[in-house]
């Protein structure tokens, strides 16, 4: 009987000498600026005790987790900090990403982005997710771009546009897809129905009331796409051999705004300091605010 508590004694000290002490690894790994003048970051909260004594042998051992999770939320001018939402690391410890993006088209929603390989032996798996946070504390709406794609042939993501941008204050997406060779555009609803839009070679911009882009043809021709009908038409047809504007449709609303210069805003960025825990609100080359985040 006490032989076998002294080895139950021993194993346990054995088992709490097999890590070493917390390590702490937590940073901020994405922003985004509001429209309003705040930055919306996501915090990866990762502490671990690293392997050490027999546990180490021989090639390094497995770290034991301690915290490993993202915490999204809002920085204000003023340094305060406001928590929107936490999500625990779906992808291997102390991997994974979450990335943000705001769009003006819905200002009253955070677009995160949760990415992360989930294995190292084959088959390789990996967590893709969006989620549309609200700012005002009202929910969010979680989906997953890629599969939904894939369940039609398509691979998310098309050169020269991306993957995703917001289009309508209710969450309607304009989403870029491939096909093969082909690069498509696609329109996701609230509801989350897929319409595909157009196939293109080359995106060209996104205007206040048309989509424009163009196809190699023949002929070459710009197209100008409104998302919300999904009707396209032509505004400029080129000659491919010397690259000039055959035909133009001078007097239509879409080629003139085409042609309309964009208007001019503050360009606004965020830098994440050295210490990977603090900001730098950048307006045009100046710094305005800075702010470090305690969680």
């Amino acid at each position: 009987m006490r032989f076998g508590l002294l080895w139950l004694l021993v194993a346990a000290a054995a088992q709490a000498g097999c890590y070493g002490p917390v390590r702490d690894q937590s940073k901020i790994s994405s922003t985004a600026v509001l429209g309003d003048g705040r930055v919306a970051i996501a915090y990866h909260e990762y502490r671990y005790r690293p392997a050490a004594g027999i546990a180490a042998y021989p090639d390094g051992g497995i770290s034991k987790t301690v915290r490993d999770r993202f915490i999204v939320g809002l920085v204000t001018p003023e340094g305060k900090f406001r928590k929107l939402a936490t999500y625990s690391n779906e992808a291997l410890p102390g991997s994974g990403g979450v990335s943000l993006r705001w769009f003006a088209q819905d200002p009253q929603h955070l677009y995160v982005t949760r990415t992360g390989q989930q294995t190292t032996s084959l088959p390789l798996r990996y967590f893709n997710q969006q989620v549309r946070v609200s700012l005002d504390g009202g929910g969010e709406q979680k989906f997953d771009l890629a599969k939904e794609l894939q369940k039609r042939g398509r691979s998310l993501g098309a050169e020269g546009f991306g993957d995703y941008v917001a289009v309508a204050p209710d969450g309607t997406l304009l989403v870029g897809a491939t096909a093969g060779d082909k690069k498509e555009l696609w329109l996701r609803s609230p509801s989350g129905a897929l319409r595909r839009l157009a196939s293109f070679d080359r995106f060209d911009r996104q205007g206040a009331n048309f989509l424009f882009y163009s196809d190699m043809g023949p002929p070459f021709t710009t197209y100008a796409l409104d998302w919300r009908t999904g009707n396209a038409h032509p505004v400029v047809r080129y000659n491919r051999q010397n690259t000039q504007q055959d035909w133009r449709a001078t007097d239509d609303l879409a080629f003139r705004e085409l042609n309309s210069a964009e208007p001019q805003r503050p360009s606004d960025g965020v830098t994440i300091g050295d210490d990977r825990r603090s900001i730098r609100f950048i307006r045009d080359g100046q710094e305005l605010w800075s702010a470090k985040v305690d969680l």
